[in-house]
């Protein structure tokens, strides 16, 4: 089935699928001052409900605000491999939208994360409705991201942000 067919097939069904997600919560260090950080994408390693995939990829979206500059958006993709027990080592590159002045207008991060699964999940139900379907992981972590932006002004900056992380699994469903 090609993909158009199978949104099309999604929709009429009343078909919803949310992905394998993780989102983080911190804070940024510029040459400008501290900020707040935010991020949320989907992320392979959320859909590993056995806990035994040694590498994630991710992609999604970034928000930061740090005082002086306003607030930024930025898309990321993002690649890690597990290194031992809990510890993962990544990089990822971001590319902001929207920006001048002294907000940042790409970077590249180095991150070292703590990842902790709590549980996997492999459910399914079918009923005469429709169906729905969780798979995936339940994770907590920290991260640190260490890196270099450069500015909309062509300036450049070293950067550094620390903070939580949580996994959720995909969810899928469709009714009739």
């Amino acid at each position: 089935m090609s993909a158009r067919g199978a949104t099309a097939l999604a929709l009429a069904l009343g078909g919803c699928v949310i992905p394998p997600s993780q989102s983080s919560v911190g804070t940024i260090a510029t040459a400008d001052g501290v900020g707040a950080r935010a991020a949320i994408g989907a992320h392979a390693s959320a859909l590993d409900d056995r806990g035994v995939v040694p590498v994630d990829l991710g992609a999604g979206w970034i928000g930061e605000s740090v005082d002086g500059r306003g607030t930024a958006h930025a898309t990321y993709v993002a690649v890690a491999r597990r290194v031992g027990g809990p510890l993962w080592l990544g990089g990822r590159a971001e590319l902001f939208w929207s920006v001048d002045g002294d907000q940042p207008r790409r970077a590249l991060m180095a991150r070292a994360a703590l990842r902790q699964r709590l549980a996997g999940v492999r459910w399914g139900s079918t009923d005469g409705g429709g169906a729905l379907g969780v798979l995936g992981a339940l994770a907590t972590g920290a991260y640190l991201d260490v890196g270099g932006r450069q500015l909309a002004s062509g300036a450049a900056e070293i950067v550094a942000a620390v903070g939580v992380s949580l996994e959720l699994p995909a969810i899928a469903g469709a009714s009739r």
